[in-house]
C-alpha cells in the first residue's frame, strides 16, 4: 500500500521551498504514520557547503519534542536538490542508518518539483497524492445535511444514490451480488442454477444476474 501524501501538505512544502533561496539545499522533518504524512517542520541547513549538501545537525531532540506536542511520530526527513537531479550515490550514504523509515528528496525542476520517496537503502517507496482534507470536509458537510457516505457515493435520507454514474454503477452491482447470493443460498445444493430462474426470483435483468454471478466467482 502506498504512503499517502495529502495534496495540501505537498503544496505547503512546495510553497515554502519556492519562497526560500532555491540555490541552497533545504530540508526538514516529516511527521505522521506509516500510512500517511501529516506534517512538516523545516530545519535550517547545518552543512558547511549548503549549495550541495544538507545536514539536520543536532536537531533530533527538538523534532522529537515537536512530535510529542502534535501527537505524530517522526516518519521521515527531506532534503532538496537545487540542481534538479535524481537521488544519487551521496544520498545513499545520507540515508544509510537513518532512524526513521522514509526519506524524501525533492528535485527542483525550475517550474515544478519532483518528489522521490526512498527507504534507508535508497530503494523507491510507492506513494500517492490524496485530497484527504477535502474528502473529510465533504463527509462532515454531508453528515450535517443527512447524507450517508458510501465511498464516492452518497445515500440521501430518501434512499437516493448521489454521485458519479460510474461509482453508483459499482455500488448497484454490489447490491445485485447480495441479491443473487441470497437467492443462491436459498436453493438446495442439488438444484441447478439457471439465469431465467434468477431473473424471475431476484427481479434483476439477465445481464445484471450474469454480472453478479461473475462477481461472486471472483470473491470465492
Amino acid at each position: 500500500m502506498p504512503l499517502i501524501i495529502p495534496n495540501k501538505l505537498r503544496a505547503l512544502v512546495e510553497n515554502y521551498l519556492t519562497d526560500s533561496d532555491r540555490k541552497l539545499e533545504m530540508g526538514g522533518y516529516f511527521f505522521g504514520t506509516d500510512q500517511i504524512l501529516m506534517g512538516f517542520l523545516p530545519i535550517p541547513n547545518h552543512a558547511e557547503q549548503t549549495r550541495n549538501q544538507y545536514n539536520l545537525g543536532k536537531t533530533k531532540p527538538f523534532a522529537e519534542c515537536y512530535s510529542r506536542m502534535i501527537g505524530c511520530e517522526i516518519v521521515g526527513d527531506m532534503h532538496t536538490h537545487p540542481n534538479g537531479t535524481v537521488p544519487s550515490e551521496q544520498d545513499g550514504r545520507y540515508v544509510n542508518g537513518m532512524a526513521w523509515p522514509y526519506h524524501i528528496i525533492i528535485s527542483d525542476k525550475g517550474d515544478s518539483f519532483e518528489w522521490f520517496l526512498v527507504n534507508n537503502k535508497l530503494q523507491t517507496v510507492p506513494w500517492a497524492n490524496s485530497n484527504i482534507e477535502l474528502e473529510a470536509y465533504s463527509e462532515a458537510v454531508a453528515g450535517e445535511i443527512g447524507l450517508t457516505y458510501l465511498g464516492q457515493v452518497y445515500l440521501s435520507p430518501k434512499g437516493e444514490l448521489l454521485g458519479m454514474p460510474e461509482a453508483k454503477e459499482v455500488l448497484i452491482v454490489d447490491q445485485d451480488v447480495l441479491k443473487v447470493r441470497k437467492w443462491k443460498s436459498s436453493l438446495r445444493s442439488w438444484e441447478r442454477i439457471t439465469i431465467a430462474e434468477a431473473v424471475r426470483e431476484t427481479g434483476l435483468s439477465a445481464l445484471r444476474v450474469k454480472k453478479a454471478l461473475e462477481r461472486l466467482e471472483e470473491k470465492v
